[in-house]
């Protein structure tokens, strides 16, 4: 399996909370951890019948977090025995659709905000 350069990733402007939605709709389990600097996953079960674990920084800022994120993307894409390339397209859709959704919604608000000041200044003609 080929590997990931981190530089890559930060091209691609890939965070951690791209990374935890993505194995979130997966289903990957996030479960808690002592150490509030990393996030902790378990994924599908190994060979021998336990949860894959996967470790992330929590934060972007910390130094580690693109060489944990390129590892993250490997493991991934050697479970699902598909191409780095594919996991990163996945990511990258997941994280269009939120960019969206968040757009839409804001849009929504905007347009909400917008119509009630319409109408509370046709009241006062």
């Amino acid at each position: 399996m080929p590997k990931l350069n981190p530089e890559r990733l930060r091209q691609l402007n890939l965070s951690v909370q791209d990374m935890a939605t993505y194995l979130r709709q997966q289903k990957w389990e996030q479960v808690a951890h002592e150490n509030e600097r990393f996030l902790v996953f378990k994924g599908p079960l190994d060979d021998f019948g336990n949860p894959i674990p996967l470790i992330l920084t929590s934060r972007d800022d910390f130094a580690d977090t693109l060489l944990r994120l390129a590892q993250a993307i490997e493991l991934l894409a050697n479970i699902r025995n598909c191409s780095l390339d594919e996991i990163l397209v996945d990511i990258q859709r997941i994280r269009s659709k939120q960019t969206n959704k968040s757009i839409t919604r804001r849009a929504k608000s905007f347009w909400h905000v917008l119509r009630e000041r319409h109408r509370a200044l046709l009241s006062r003609i």
